[in-house]
C-alpha cells in the first residue's frame, strides 16, 4: 500500500486508497486540524472537490483513526428529515444501521437526543461512529475529514 505525506502550513494531508471486495473504501483522505462545526467542515471539504468521509467499514473507521490521529472526525452521517427513530444517512443514500456495531455503544448510540439537544450528525471517535449536534464544533474539538467523491 502506497503511502504520500504532504505538509502544507496549517493543515495535513494523507493519500491512501482502500479495497475490500466490491466495497471502494475512502480514497484520498484528507484530514484538517481546524475544528469547525458540520456545515462548516462540509463547505470546506466541497471547496476541496471533496466530500466529507463516509464510513461504512470497520476497516474505514481504523483508516480515518489511523490518519487522522485519533482527532475527531466528521463523517457526512446526517438526519435528513425531523422524525426520531429514523436512520443516519450518508449523502449517497446509504443507512447506517442503528443495530449496526460500528456504533459508539457507550453512551447509547445512536440516540438522536443527549441532554435534551438533537444530535442530528456523525463523527467518528473512539474509533466509533457518534452522534452529535452538526452545530458542535467549539466545546467538542470535530475536524473535517474528506474523501473523494466517487461517481
Amino acid at each position: 500500500m502506497k503511502l504520500t505525506y504532504i505538509t502544507i502550513s496549517l493543515f495535513f494531508c494523507y493519500l491512501e486508497s482502500t479495497q475490500a471486495g466490491n466495497h471502494l473504501g475512502i480514497t484520498n483522505l484528507y484530514c484538517h486540524n481546524t475544528a469547525m462545526t458540520w456545515r462548516n467542515a462540509k463547505a470546506f471539504c466541497e471547496g476541496r472537490n471533496q466530500i466529507l468521509i463516509m464510513p461504512k467499514t470497520v476497516r474505514d473507521i481504523e483508516l480515518v483513526v489511523a490518519k487522522c490521529k485519533g482527532r475527531r472526525s466528521w463523517t457526512g452521517g446526517k438526519l435528513y428529515h425531523e422524525f426520531l427513530g429514523e436512520p443516519y444517512l450518508y449523502p449517497d443514500g446509504h443507512e447506517i444501521e442503528r443495530t449496526s456495531d460500528l456504533w459508539y455503544k457507550a453512551e447509547g448510540n445512536p440516540s438522536h437526543i443527549h441532554d435534551g439537544v438533537e444530535e442530528d450528525c456523525v463523527e467518528v471517535v473512539y474509533g466509533k461512529l457518534n452522534d452529535r449536534p452538526c452545530e458542535d464544533g467549539l466545546g467538542l474539538s470535530t475536524f473535517p475529514a474528506c474523501q473523494d467523491i466517487r461517481v
